[in-house]
């Protein structure tokens, strides 16, 4: 399952107490800054609002929240009541948490989100409100969770998810359409997994929803870490290992054979 993705319109709505500070000479321009507060009295929303015709007072302008701590919480803007621009919304531990443009009230474009230590969640874009197109998914630990497309909101085409482990999820990777699985798809095909930066971390080769073929690791830097061939989701033959300062590793490089010195995984 995908880890929820945050949004930056939940959370906004106004504190118990209100203030409306005018901004003209006794609110005659029709406009006024409203200030919603904490419990304690710290400052949680500041919005710009203007007048209806109707009388009604509306959301129109820039708008700032903040959490509790005084930390930024959002900032963007309304025009008519609705999200417009460029939104973003921060954690409470002070990380950005997601980021990306609303057109009347509803997300377009290119958006990106963030847990809450900094690492990637998801990035991909967003049609009228919904997902459309290529997206990306990363586990907290920074490794590849799912890729794929969404067409109008639902999962289309295919898609490879996988585990915190890095194997592939057989129940759910495979071919997709109007967001229902077909059964018996599995992945083949090359996949690349990339480190926060964007920089390669994984290439390999897979037949059947397993790795099955040539494989090639990378530490952050780029340089090389391992590099071998998979049989049927194990190491099978030579394969070479690389420490950080490029030397080989010769304690893990050698000759596998799915399993290596005696139970331990040759992984």
């Amino acid at each position: 399952m995908l880890t929820p993705l945050r949004h930056v319109s939940r959370g906004l709505s106004r504190a118990t107490l209100v203030l409306a500070v005018c901004a003209g000479a006794g609110c005659g321009d029709g406009t006024r800054e409203v200030l919603a507060q904490h419990p304690d009295g710290a400052i949680a929303t500041s919005a710009r609002e203007a007048q209806s015709a109707s009388g009604e007072w509306v959301r129109n302008g820039p708008f700032s929240a903040w959490h509790e701590d005084g930390k930024r919480k959002a900032e963007g803007g309304f025009v008519d009541g609705e999200q417009v621009g460029e939104w973003r919304q921060w954690h409470a531990t002070g990380a950005l948490g997601s980021a990306g443009s609303y057109e009347a009230g509803r997300k377009v474009g290119l958006w990106g989100f963030w847990y809450e230590d900094g690492g990637r969640l998801a990035a991909g874009e967003y049609d009228a409100g919904q997902q459309h197109g290529p997206w990306q998914h990363w586990h907290p630990d920074g490794a590849l969770q799912a890729r794929g497309s969404y067409l109008f909101g639902e999962q289309e085409g295919l898609w490879l998810h996988l585990t915190p482990d890095g194997r592939v999820d057989d129940e759910s990777s495979g071919v997709y359409e109007a967001g229902e699985r077909l059964d018996g798809w599995l992945f083949a095909g090359t996949q690349t997994d990339t480190w926060p930066d964007g920089t390669p971390r994984e290439r390999a080769a897979y037949a059947e929803g397993v790795r099955h073929g040539h494989a090639t690791t990378y530490w952050g830097d780029g340089t090389k870490r391992s590099e071998g061939e998979y049989v049927r989701g194990r190491k099978a033959g030579e394969w070479s290992y690389w420490l950080p300062s490029g030397a080989v590793d010769r304690e893990r490089s050698g000759r596998y054979d799915g399993w290596r010195k005696g139970m331990e995984e040759g992984r």
